[in-house]
């Protein structure tokens, strides 16, 4: 009989445990997520938030949380990201950097008036430097905006900007919200 209440005492304690563990686990993956994307979900208009994974799309006061989709013709915004070059810098201690360019097609009907473009770890300027950085600005949590000087994208064109990055790989650039 000891042994059924000890045995029953231990699962319990086990089970105790491990729905503990699955539920910090859960808090750590969300905070996580949360620090890697802290401008998500994305305000959309006063009563609206956006998902991760989707773009906010303001006309006015009418806003459409829409799936992120990058470096497709068939939507009215995206993105063309194109390498630049690669190389080593041995007064960096042999570092890999690459340059890229980024032009925002504006296929649709209105002007821009502001985009704001995301980043993760996989965009990391040259010396962590806003000067490897140029026609957008850095706002809070790593966001891509125009610069005050570029106060709209219009309509049937396009807008490019630079970075120099640590690394030879694409970053991770979403769309996240877009007024129109």
């Amino acid at each position: 009989m000891k042994t059924i209440f000890f045995l029953t005492l231990i699962l319990g304690i086990l089970l105790s445990i491990s729905l503990t563990s699955a539920n910090i686990q859960e808090s750590e993956i969300s905070e996580s997520l949360l620090y890697r994307y802290p401008h998500h979900p994305y305000r959309c208009g006063y009563n609206d938030n956006c998902k991760s994974g989707e773009t906010c799309h303001m006309v006015g006061d009418i806003c459409q949380c829409q799936p992120i989709v990058q470096l497709n013709n068939a939507n009215q915004v995206y993105l063309i990201i194109k390498q630049i070059g690669v190389w080593q810098d041995g007064s960096r201690g042999g570092r890999t950097y690459s340059q890229y360019d980024v032009t925002i097609v504006n296929n649709g009907n209105n002007n821009i008036k502001q985009i704001n473009i995301g980043t993760d770890s996989s965009f990391r300027l040259r010396d962590n430097s806003d000067t490897s950085l140029w026609n957008m600005v850095r706002i809070p949590n790593g966001i891509l905006a125009l610069p005050p000087i570029q106060q709209s994208i219009n309509a049937h064109s396009t807008y490019t900007f630079g970075f120099i990055i640590e690394g030879a790989f694409v970053p991770n650039l979403p769309i996240l919200k877009i007024v129109y």
